[in-house]
């Protein structure tokens, strides 16, 4: 499995997130990245949103979350990080959808 960061995750991470938070939410994608089953892994709480065929979320420590979307490159599946923040996240996400 492999993990492909979104163009301005690192600097929308930086900006909404503190230090400490960015270090956990990095700790979170080291386990997604070597996870055999990552659904399998509670503190990750890997999820696909509700009505989105491609987009999931996941935790990224505390009330921060990811936004990730799935391709599948013809050898394994690819989990883009969208985006990182607080726990309102879905709001915007799921506005975007109608």
């Amino acid at each position: 499995m492999r993990i492909v960061y979104g163009d301005k995750l690192c600097k929308q991470a930086t900006k909404k997130l503190s230090p400490q938070d960015i270090n956990i939410a990095k700790r979170q994608l080291s386990k997604l990245r070597n996870a055999k089953e990552p659904r399998d892994i509670a503190g990750l709480n890997l999820k696909r949103m509700m009505g989105h065929d491609n987009v999931w979320e996941m935790r990224a420590g505390g009330q921060n979350r990811f936004i990730l979307t799935t391709i599948f490159d013809g050898k394994e599946t690819v989990f883009q990080v969208q985006r990182v923040e607080k726990h309102d996240i879905y709001r915007s996400v799921n506005r975007r959808k109608r």
